[in-house]
């Protein structure tokens, strides 16, 4: 089963499906898990109000995409994600907590405003229009860096293509 809901939604409960999930504009209510083989978000992603910069959003299966912009009304907590982090062209995490998965790939920007540390198990690709600003730590398995990273610290335990400005 999946689901699909293109208008806004508040989501203040986990959901399960054994297939994906896809959504429009959300506001998170509550820390949130979503266990599906995929989530999507294809517009804005928000906190309340009330709980700014507090709401959890955890991916416990699969992997997230998030096609619009995150955290620029209301800011995130951390984001959990079991495998893939893409930020799409059109998208961006403006301002959250920490930052988790397995790989990520970004091409939109991370950080406008400000993220927390950024710990990535696997591959962290930064093509080219993802910049990295306004990070905490910085760590990942192995890169791929063609756009700017701006971090108070950045650790690559692996190997490395930096094709970019790397600022801490």
């Amino acid at each position: 089963t999946s689901v699909l809901i293109t208008g806004t939604t508040n989501l203040g409960a986990d959901v399960t499906t054994t297939t994906t999930q896809s959504y429009g504009a959300v506001t998170l209510d509550e820390n949130v898990s979503l266990d599906a083989s995929g989530v999507t978000f294809t517009s804005t992603v928000d906190a309340d109000a009330v709980a700014d910069g507090s709401e959890t959003l955890t991916i416990l299966t699969g992997g997230v995409v998030f096609d619009g912009d995150v955290g620029v009304t209301d800011a995130l907590g951390t984001i959990d994600v079991a495998t893939s982090l893409v930020v799409g062209g059109t998208g961006s995490i403006d301002e959250s907590g920490n930052l988790v998965a397995g790989s990520a790939t970004l091409s939109g920007l991370v950080g406008t405003t400000a993220v927390g540390d950024i710990t990535i198990t696997g591959n962290l690709a930064v093509n080219s229009g993802g910049a990295i600003t306004n990070a905490g730590a910085v760590s990942a398995g192995s890169a791929t860096i063609s756009d700017t990273v701006g971090a108070t610290s950045v650790l690559i335990t692996g190997t490395t293509n930096l094709g970019a400005d790397v600022t801490t």
